[in-house]
């Protein structure tokens, strides 16, 4: 991230995280006496975390691919959009820089380090009100009693004006007084008979939710881990459906210190520190999980026959198709169009119905043939058929229909039913350096190990080292929930990117140091295709030129490039069994067909 040039007005690329590390060491003669673990060092690792965006290059190389066909228009809103930062691991490990041989109980070792735990404790208070109590009473009291009264008063006014002389007024003023003494001899008896009266009792339930956002671990080893997510909003966000508005992103610069011993006789110290940052865009709109309904499928039969002419007969018999199902009680034509797949069910341009044929002769093809739902609860056959003229062959029409149905009522979501919130884009940067004592008191950087990393820097493209997909369990979302407050699914949400971020690298998802670049992301394949022209996402891929074997047997005879492509990465690989360069190579020949 250094800028080599000067005054060209040109930068390094903004949106990519990047790592400073330094060291001191703390001399000897400041020491306690004894130090019994050799030599003293302070490493400091420096993290500026930023968001992700696509750089100059892969933009600039996408209007060269995607030029002048139907997608270009929508690149420009591709390439607006902000991936912000919602998860950072830091891996930190220390190694001897020396020319003598180390075993790995000698290794530099982490005494302490700073941040170990950042946590946020919000509190709440819940108060209730008992209403309760009924008191009865009766009461006889004699009295004497003395009453002294006395009031004083003054009074004073003005009027005006008066009278045809406007500045004419009338003043008054008085003073009154009253006093007397009286007594009386009074008797009362009071009788009070099931008389209820509330009473308030106060009830207080403390709540306190507890956020962890930054964790490290592994302190006494030669390697510190620390694992950080984003804090969530306190309020409740003024969209509900806005992830981004309920957390808040972990970008800016992020210091973390370490104190490491070594033995005396170990000359130098090396560091190789690692930055993974995951990322989802900012404008990631959350939308309430799909109904969850029942399914189920019915079927009726439509036997219809048309007797031919006959003698003296031009034209045959004509029988109407017209037939009428309705579907059991409480459950209705499943017309449902989204998600995609696997709805619509049914046949193309008859969503819920299906059409078999038994039996039907050449005679017997319908005329204005259509089957439709023409309402939630009943399909309609229309047409009809003719038999032929004079002697010719009667028409024989025998079809099975498949009603796709749903009940009328929703059931409760399965816990384990997740909603798909975005796709997590997990970018890697990693830093590597050796400091070693000199003659002075400062530790100076070199020399480096026999074999130490050659780093390879690129300026062209971020690599997207893994993809994985944020979900969370469906009911969180579900409107009795997600109406009353959003946090339930702001905690689902955080500990999906907790388990991601803690095992990026790992199984099939991970794309090696190499990395992808954002052309060759699920994410951005999944917002082009929709821009597509129709014939281009329905092509066969048993007809695309190139294409494997293995791609078009993993999706079948009728699999399409829509089929192949709406499929992640990682899925892609497994269902084929082709390596990442040749998934890559053969997802890129079906996106590259647009331009056919």
């Amino acid at each position: 991230m250094m800028d080599p040039n000067f005054c060209n007005r040109k930068f390094p690329f903004a949106w990519r995280s990047s790592l400073a590390i330094s060291a001191y060491e703390v001399p000897e003669t400041e020491l306690p006496t004894p130090f019994c673990n050799g030599r003293l060092t302070y490493i400091k690792v420096t993290l500026s975390v930023t968001g992700y965006q696509p750089t100059d290059q892969e933009i600039e190389d996408a209007y060269v691919q995607f030029g002048n066909t139907p997608v270009e228009a929508g690149l420009d809103e591709i390439f607006a959009e902000y991936f912000g930062c919602y998860g950072a691991l830091l891996n930190v490990a220390l190694f001897p820089n020396s020319a003598s041989d180390w075993e790995t109980k000698d290794f530099p070792r982490i005494i302490a380090m700073e941040p170990k735990l950042r946590e946020l404790i919000q509190s709440a208070t819940e108060t209730g009100e008992i209403l309760t109590a009924t008191k009865g009473s009766l009461s006889t009291t004699k009295s004497n009693s003395t009453t002294h009264t006395s009031k004083t008063g003054i009074t004073a006014g003005v009027e005006g004006p008066l009278g045809p002389v406007a500045n004419a007024v009338k003043g008054t003023l008085g003073f009154s007084h009253e006093w007397g003494k009286t007594q009386e001899d009074t008797s009362t008896t009071t009788a009070d008979s099931s008389t209820e009266r509330s009473e308030t009792e106060g009830l207080t339930t403390q709540l306190e939710q507890l956020y962890n956002f930054l964790a490290a671990y592994h302190q006494g080893t030669n390697r510190g881990l620390f694992l950080m997510l984003p804090r969530p909003h306190i309020l409740q966000p003024t969209d509900r459906r806005t992830f981004v508005q309920g957390v808040r992103s972990i970008e800016g610069v992020q210091e973390f210190f370490l104190a490491v011993v070594r033995p005396l006789a170990m000359e130098g110290i090396c560091v190789e520190a690692g930055l993974d940052t995951g990322h989802f865009p900012e404008d990631a709109q959350i939308l309430p999980p799909a109904p969850n309904y029942e399914v189920k499928t019915e079927t009726f039969r439509v036997a219809k026959h048309a007797d031919n002419g006959g003698f003296g007969h031009g034209s045959g018999q004509t029988t109407q198709l017209d037939t009428y199902h309705t579907v059991q009680s409480g459950w209705v034509v499943d017309q449902r169009a989204v998600p995609h797949p696997p709805f619509p069910k049914g046949d193309s341009g008859h969503v819920g119905v299906s059409d078999h044929i038994v039996s039907q002769n050449s005679q017997g093809a319908p005329h204005n043939y259509d089957y439709q739902a023409v309402s939630p609860t009943t399909v309609h056959v229309s047409g009809y058929i003719q038999g032929a003229g004079w002697y010719g062959p009667g028409a024989i029409f025998e079809h099975e229909y498949t009603v796709y149905c749903r009940s009328v009522d929703e059931i409760e979501s399965d816990f384990q039913n997740l909603h798909r919130i975005s796709d997590l884009l997990i970018t890697s940067r990693g830093l590597c350096c050796c400091f070693y004592k000199g003659t002075g008191d400062c530790l100076t950087l070199g020399p480096v190990p026999p074999k130490p990393p050659t780093p390879v820097p690129s300026t062209t493209y971020s690599k997207i080292v893994e993809q994985r997909q944020l979900r969370i369990p469906a009911s969180l979302l579900s409107d009795p929930i997600a109406d009353k407050s959003l946090e339930p699914a702001t905690k689902g949400l955080l500990r999906q990117l907790k388990a991601i971020m803690s095992t990026s690298r790992e199984g099939r998802f991970s794309h090696t140091e190499d990395g992808i670049t954002y052309l060759q992301s699920d994410y951005f394949v999944r917002k082009i295709l929709p821009l597509f022209p129709a014939e281009v996402r329905k092509t066969l891929l048993s007809t695309v030129a190139g294409i494997s074997s293995k791609v078009v047997e993993a999706f079948g005879d009728d699999g399409t490039v829509e089929d192949a492509l709406l499929v992640v990465l990682a899925e892609f690989r497994t269902r084929t069994g082709l390596d990442l360069p040749t998934s890559l190579s053969q997802r890129q020949l079906l996106v590259n067909l647009v331009k056919r």
